[in-house]
């Protein structure tokens, strides 16, 4: 008995390890993710909050916004490091991400995450087993996660921005634009976005956790405006023999 007790103790342990380190991996993939949904409907307000940030850079993420208002759907290879604050090698894992207005999936090497815009489902590969969840888009915990949240963070002047200078990044230079949080209780410190400065593109977005830890995002690869299937959207359980299906929509 005390060692099934065991057993399911290490277990529990090991989902609850797993979803932490996901919970900060969406901050980082959804907000790269979401941002042609972001800008689509991007306004800066003329309030305190442009009037602090850097026009400068106003000017670039206007530029960004027009750039990406065309995409309706898009595709992406991404490299995610996410360096813990007491390792000093980062942990690295390739993925790809697919998006449609609030629909995405995205695929890692032992986790996928898909929404149909209503539900979400949150599949561990390790264990073997699918967790459900409502899709709430506009989420309370201050996360990334949503584009309805990305925009009330900016509407709402909850994020401040300036040019941080150029850099050069894979041989390509690289304007760069930080992010911080007016709210003192925010995970992170601030969000650091690099875009080619020829042509303006997402290079990579860096995340910069106020535990020490850091998560870089890097586009390999970016396709738009391709058809897509509705299903790739959907989860579904008979491709997964023997899932553990765990519903928590209420």
């Amino acid at each position: 008995m005390i060692y099934l007790q065991k057993i399911q103790f290490y277990r529990r342990y090991c989902v609850w390890k797993e979803n932490n380190l996901l919970k900060s991996m969406k901050k980082i993939l959804f907000f790269t993710a979401f941002i042609s949904i972001f800008l689509q409907n991007f306004v800066f307000c003329q309030n305190s909050e442009s009037e602090k940030s850097d026009p400068k850079a106003k000017i670039i993420l206007d530029k960004l916004k027009k750039q990406y208002d065309g995409y309706k759907t898009m595709q992406a290879d991404f490299v995610l490091s996410v360096e813990a604050a007491e390792k000093s090698k980062p942990e690295t894992q390739r993925g790809k991400l697919t998006q449609a207005a609030e629909k995405y999936r995205m695929e890692l090497p032992n986790q996928l995450i898909v929404s149909d815009g209503k539900a979400v489902w949150f599949y561990q590969k390790k264990n073997n087993e699918v967790q459900i969840s409502n899709y709430d888009p506009d989420e309370k915990d201050g996360s990334l996660l949503s584009p309805t949240a990305l925009m009330r963070m900016y509407e709402n002047g909850k994020l401040l921005y300036a040019l941080a200078g150029e850099d050069s990044e894979n041989g390509k230079k690289v304007k760069l634009i930080e992010f911080k949080a007016k709210d003192r209780k925010a995970d992170y410190a601030k969000l650091r976005l690099a875009l080619d400065a020829k042509n303006n593109e997402i290079v990579s977005l860096r995340v910069f956790n106020k535990d020490g830890s850091r998560y870089t995002f890097k586009l390999d690869k970016l396709l738009t405006n391709n058809k897509l299937e509705q299903n790739v959207f959907m989860f579904d359980a008979s491709k997964f023999p023997k899932v553990h299906v765990e519903d928590l929509r209420i």
